[in-house]
């Protein structure tokens, strides 16, 4: 469930900003909404983040959708690897997704470790 309360945004917010200072190598991490909107973000100061949001939140709704036409489950996490960075997207419940992005290409297993963990964390804060 997603709550407009300042309590709930904070305990995000601050998990962000601790994902973000532990792992220095991650250049941005967002919480979006099932239908693309940003929850927090861990910088402000992104003026496409609003674009990335909606656009991660719903990959990983397709990602979904295949891996269930598949009959091989929800979809766990999503990695576009490119030329200059990646991009790891998770669930974190049902109605929130964490996006992470990095453009250190060797990081893969850090980005993707750190970003299931902050996941967990997050997903337990809120619950």
């Amino acid at each position: 469930m997603i709550s407009n309360n300042k309590t709930f945004t904070k305990i995000i917010e601050k998990q962000l900003l601790n994902l973000v200072s532990n792992f220095p190598f991650i250049e941005e991490a967002v919480i979006v909404s099932s239908d693309g909107y940003v929850v927090a973000n861990s910088k402000t100061n992104n003026k496409c983040i609003e674009k990335v949001s909606t656009m991660g939140s719903s990959m990983i709704s397709l990602a979904d959708t295949m891996t269930a036409e598949l009959k091989m489950g929800r979809c766990v996490n999503l990695i576009t690897e490119n030329e200059s960075g990646l991009v790891v997207i998770i669930h974190i419940n049902s109605d929130l997704k964490i996006i992470t992005v990095t453009r250190k290409v060797s990081q893969l297993g850090m980005l993707l470790t750190s970003t299931k963990k902050y996941a967990a964390k997050i997903r337990e804060s809120i619950n």
